[in-house]
């Protein structure tokens, strides 16, 4: 196959009349994620480290959970999540918007299609967590603040 002919896999997500076509996450969406989001990246961690999640223990009630604590804390993370997933990541105000059981759905869909499996998760969460140090490194702050 190679590069030329690669089709990323989608999930589209109906809800009312409307479809949400979304896709994992690549190297580039999560740094432009942490980026937009700087504010709150730690707070996001802080969360993830409450939840102790791990490839052993992840479950999708967990990851609900997760979710929730997230969306609770950082809204405009899961809604920058969802619109690079969707290929329109200027669109994260509309994403804000979406019903919170629809922003869940998408979030479970965009972490399935991220992760292989769920060593990937642990994998993937480890090389956030070094992009945030580097981020730290450089200089730039990392403050709670909960908004973009």
């Amino acid at each position: 196959m190679g590069l030329k002919n690669f089709a990323q896999a989608r999930h589209v997500i109906q809800f009312g009349d409307n479809d949400l076509n979304v896709r994992g996450l690549s190297a580039n969406d999560v740094t432009a994620i942490i980026f937009e989001n700087k504010s709150v990246v730690e707070d996001v961690f802080s969360v993830f480290e409450d939840a102790n999640l791990t490839a052993s223990n992840l479950d999708d009630e967990k990851l609900k959970t997760f979710i929730g604590n997230i969306a609770i804390r950082a809204p405009y993370v899961v809604a920058s999540i969802i619109a690079h997933a969707s290929d329109e990541p200027d669109e994260y105000e509309n994403a804000a918007k979406l019903p919170l059981p629809v922003q869940t759905e998408a979030l479970i869909e965009i972490a399935r299609l991220t992760f292989n499996d769920k060593a990937g998760f642990e994998r993937f969460m480890g090389n956030v967590k070094a992009a945030v140090a580097s981020v730290k490194k450089a200089g730039l702050p990392l403050q709670m603040t909960g908004t973009r």
